[in-house]
């Protein structure tokens, strides 16, 4: 969960954002990336590209993928 790329499930959490809405997003964020030239993977989006598209830092991303993980434990214990 905590590597170089991020599911639908991972953006949901950390924008807070329904399946779909991130299923939507990745699309847009991978079509940028093969624009400029990049390979991606269909349904991921690299963790570095989408930090700097939304003013985060992969450290903010990694506490806030973290933070959704505890609580989801916490809800199932």
């Amino acid at each position: 969960m905590y590597n170089d790329f991020l599911t639908i499930y991972d953006v949901g959490l950390i924008l807070g954002y329904k399946r779909s809405a991130s299923q939507k997003l990745i699309a847009e964020l991978n079509k940028e990336l093969e624009e400029k030239g990049y390979r991606f993977i269909k349904g991921k989006v690299n963790k570095k590209y989408f930090a700097s598209r939304f003013f985060l830092t992969e450290k903010d991303i990694n506490e806030r993928l973290k933070e959704a993980s505890e609580l989801e434990l916490q809800k199932n214990a």
